[in-house]
């Protein structure tokens, strides 16, 4: 690494939760990175940066250790997100039978159906951590702004490609907009850290201005030190996206 606020950001890592931060490749995965956070039995934090993606690795390493800091607040308090097996087969099951899924093949659409509720789950999940992390880096990692907003705005290219209309002719409603919501206020964040109106115009053009409001606001109104402002602000966008019964949070301590 040859960021000096990416180094920072490790040291941090480290600092915070006692276990050493491991940097290393990985070929073939969509993601920036794949990152495995250390437990006893693993006792250290993999970074896997993607090969293709290695130009900007100090930003995608910044960022996801960022997220370790956030999620590792409290390390005798770490929140582990569980979707709960009953609800999440009863979401998934009245959006195989809904429109446009209830148009194809019964073993298809419940096939498209899991895939897409797990996907939702993943973005509720991990988006509002996101957030906080590319503030997090905007602040400690101002050498590193040029990459960040190369990967950023890669990102945001990427999640408005939920615009196409073969996309959104395929997703039934609530997961569509759900995501489109969730990704509204992603971009509603970078709009607001780099001062450009341009990653908003797709979701403002569509109607999402208000909701990505909404979804940012429960973000940005909580105190920034506090170990549940994560689990809080997932909590608060599900709500918001009637998500909520999907999931269950567990914890756990840093040495169970």
């Amino acid at each position: 690494m040859n960021s000096a606020g990416t180094k920072q950001l490790i040291a941090q890592v480290e600092q915070t939760t006692g276990f050493k931060v491991v940097v290393d490749t990985i070929d073939d995965i969509s993601e920036h990175a794949q990152v495995i956070s250390a437990r006893p039995e693993l006792p250290v934090h993999s970074i896997r940066v993607s090969k293709a993606k290695l130009a900007h690795a100090d930003y995608i390493v910044a960022a996801q250790c960022a997220m370790l800091l956030r999620l590792w607040s409290n390390p005798a308090r770490i929140p582990v997100f569980s979707p709960s097996p009953e609800k999440f087969r009863y979401f998934a099951d009245r959006a195989a039978t809904a429109k446009p899924l209830s148009q194809l093949p019964a073993k298809l659409a419940q096939q498209t159906s899991v895939r897409l509720t797990q996907g939702l789950l993943n973005q509720l999940r991990s988006m509002p951590t996101e957030i906080l992390a590319i503030r997090d880096c905007w602040t400690q990692c101002p050498d590193l702004r040029e990459m960040q907003a190369d990967t950023v705005e890669t990102e945001l290219r990427l999640l408005s490609e939920t615009f196409a209309p073969k996309i959104r002719s395929f997703a039934p409603e609530q997961v569509w907009k759900s995501n489109v919501s969730m990704s509204a206020a992603y971009a509603l964040n970078w709009s607001e850290l780099c001062g450009s109106l341009l990653a908003m115009l797709p979701y403002q053009s569509a109607g999402f201005g208000e909701v990505a409001k909404k979804l940012l606001a429960e973000v940005s109104s909580r105190p920034d030190k506090t170990s549940e402002l994560y689990t809080q602000a997932v909590d608060a966008w599900a709500q918001h996206l009637g998500l909520r019964a999907l999931y269950a949070w567990e914890y756990r301590n840093a040495q169970q």
